[in-house]
């Protein structure tokens, strides 16, 4: 019988794959091992038990029981077709637990960046609080530069997204420094080198968040990226 939590609402998560995470999580299973069989029917008596109450429910959240529904007649009708697709649930739903992880990194941090910065080489003036905007540098550039990292791998090469990884923000700002030496300007997603763990991403984000800070670099988002630019003084 299916352990449904009856407490769980789609109104009470971002998305279809937040469920899924949530799921998980109360399984306790680790995510880098799921298998999508053992809780699509669990993600369907959500979705039906909220229809029986005539609910709203959003349309993403209803195209996903479409495409669960569909994997379960392929269990059936093509049992290759079905593995196809079960692994591409899995590798989406990895791939949103780190964005989220990212998210959530950010927002912990967003009141630490809120403070006074230095003003381009020059030391911050007393009795008055300077401060950089950073409105180009908001969750859904965040978001945006992730996919586009992940779209960007090539078809034929395998995603591998270390959960736990070593990398620290020490480590970035070094490879950050070591890259200045050669060139002004760079773009962030060329700083992942084709390692996209979660620990590399979210310590380049908070070293280039460190440098802009301290008012050694610009930040420029273009076509859905970041360009890192160091300022002369530095």
């Amino acid at each position: 019988m299916m352990n449904i939590d009856l407490q769980v609402k789609t109104e009470n998560f971002e998305g279809p794959l937040d469920i899924f995470l949530h799921l998980i999580e109360n399984k306790k299973i680790d995510i880098s091992k799921i298998y999508i069989s053992d809780i699509i029917d669990e993600y369907l008596g959500i979705i039906n038990k909220e229809t029986e109450q005539n609910l709203k429910i959003k349309i993403e959240f209803l195209a996903m029981a479409t495409e669960l529904l569909e994997i379960k007649a392929y269990s059936v009708l093509n049992e290759e077709k079905k593995i196809e697709k079960e692994q591409d649930l899995e590798k989406r739903i990895l791939e949103y637990k780190v964005i989220k992880e990212i998210a959530n990194e950010f927002s912990k941090r967003e009141i630490e960046f809120n403070v006074p910065y230095i003003v381009k080489g020059t030391k911050i003036k007393e009795h008055e609080n300077i401060y950089y905007s950073i409105e180009d540098l908001n969750l859904n550039n965040i978001f945006e530069v992730f996919k586009n990292l992940i779209n960007n791998v090539e078809p034929k090469q395998n995603l591998k997204i270390n959960i736990v990884d070593t990398f620290t923000t020490s480590d970035a700002l070094f490879e950050i420094e070591k890259e200045f030496k050669l060139n002004k300007e760079l773009n962030f997603s060329s700083l992942m080198k084709g390692n996209f763990s979660k620990s590399r991403i979210v310590c380049f984000f908070l070293a280039v968040l460190d440098l802009f800070k301290e008012g050694n670099i610009e930040i420029i988002t273009k076509d859905n990226d970041f360009i890192i630019r160091k300022e002369s003084y530095v």
